[in-house]
């Protein structure tokens, strides 16, 4: 009889459960991997835990449950694991009192059915063999490994992810660009837009640069469990050891993911090397502006207007001809030319909501057909990474 308590178990699970897709068609995808083992801690004692994992066999969590007692038997019980339904699993933990003591026992007679105990409460609930569940590919020696910040990881992350594209027709847009080197850059792009983030803020080097295409959904778990870590460690197979695969472990969790195979646009081409123009807005005015147009704008594939003349006053507006025209007049710094361009104020907003709200706003840009690109208008020693998002514009107006 393997015992824990009912908060670990349930963290445990709904951890390892957060991979698990609604949209897989197999029934034993909609299930938990649940095995006996031991881990080693920092001080070198070993301990035993409750593995616990899900999959959609394109992305598996692993989580780890601390065990009282009963390891070593469960073990023998359940020599592959067993397998339980997940939603069946943490409906049931999630109604039982937090720091009560559960445990969970085979079921002699019944057929396959384990016995989950707590308090007065029994339940014998039906498992798959353990040995029908997919476990994630081993990723062999001869990983790279890079060590960053939780925190700043979440955030480059943060900074790009939104502009990955939803169409799966071209499924290498649908992805996180991520390159090691010297640096370590992030990039997404659904064609329209494409948010570069760049940090030197990391350990580790890999022999060659490096690049892998990480699915937009692996990115953001990685994004949800770093941001409370002290650190994340990403470790890259090498072609003959894992494929085109990423393995990331922030503390007791940890995820491994297949990239996504193919050619990733050459990005650097896009964004402008010069500019003869710039215009620096305040967050807050920014903003509101865009938000404000945005009302008429969604009525006109979301068009805007962003006017910046010489000596006179900055305009973004709006106009359809449900909602009629919204003019939004913000102060800002012009250097350089002027400059009168449509755009599409979603892109814009989502741009300038990745920018701290502490700092301004740089739009900086040539002529009204090419690309703009917007960047916190702190250097990089005072923002933590380097950051830019080239938008490119609707038409000329």
């Amino acid at each position: 009889m393997l015992n824990t308590t009912v908060k670990n178990l349930l963290l445990a699970c709904n951890t390892a459960k957060r991979a698990i897709s609604g949209r897989s068609t197999l029934p034993i995808l909609a299930f938990l991997h649940l095995k006996a083992a031991t881990r080693t801690t920092k001080d070198g004692a070993v301990e035993p835990i409750l593995r616990i994992v899900g999959t959609d066999l394109q992305m598996w969590h692993t989580a780890q449950c601390p065990v009282t007692s009963g390891a070593e038997q469960f073990e023998l019980a359940f020599p592959d694991g067993l397998c339980i339904h997940a939603a069946t699993l943490t409906a049931l933990l999630s109604k039982l009192p937090a720091d009560s003591a559960i445990s969970l026992a085979p079921v002699t007679e019944g057929g396959n059915k384990v016995r989950i105990i707590c308090g007065a409460v029994v339940s014998n609930m039906p498992y798959l063999p353990g040995e029908e569940f997919a476990q994630a590919p081993e990723i062999g020696s001869g990983c790279d490994v890079l060590t960053v910040d939780g925190a700043h990881l979440s955030r480059l992350i943060r900074h790009v992810s939104y502009a990955a594209a939803t169409d799966e027709n071209r499924p290498i847009l649908t992805g996180v660009r991520l390159e090691w080197g010297k640096t370590l850059r992030l990039v997404a792009t659904d064609t329209h837009r494409c948010p570069v983030a760049t940090s030197t803020n990391f350990q580790g080097a890999p022999e060659e640069p490096l690049g892998r295409t990480i699915p937009v959904r692996a990115m953001r778990e990685i994004e949800n469990f770093g941001s409370k870590a002290k650190e994340v460690v990403l470790s890259f197979p090498s072609p003959l050891s894992g494929g085109d695969s990423i393995a990331v472990t922030v503390g007791d969790v940890s995820l491994y993911s297949r990239c996504i195979e193919g050619t990733y646009p050459h990005y650097e081409r896009i964004i402008p090397t010069d500019s003869e123009g710039s215009g620096t807005f305040t967050h807050s005015e920014l903003m509101t502006a865009l938000s404000l147009v945005e009302i008429a704008a969604r009525d006109n594939a979301n068009q805007c207007v962003i006017d910046m003349p010489v000596g006179g006053v900055a305009t973004i507006s709006a106009e359809s001809n449900a909602v009629g025209s919204v003019v939004d007049t913000p102060d800002y710094l012009l250097n350089g030319r002027e400059i009168r361009a449509a755009m599409n104020v979603v892109y814009l907003t989502e741009a300038v909501k990745g920018i701290d709200q502490s700092e301004g706003v740089r739009l900086e840009y040539s002529e009204p057909l090419r690309p703009m690109i917007l960047r916190p208008a702190k250097s990089e020693s005072e923002y933590g990474f380097d950051y830019l998002q080239v938008v490119m514009p609707m038409q000329v107006i």
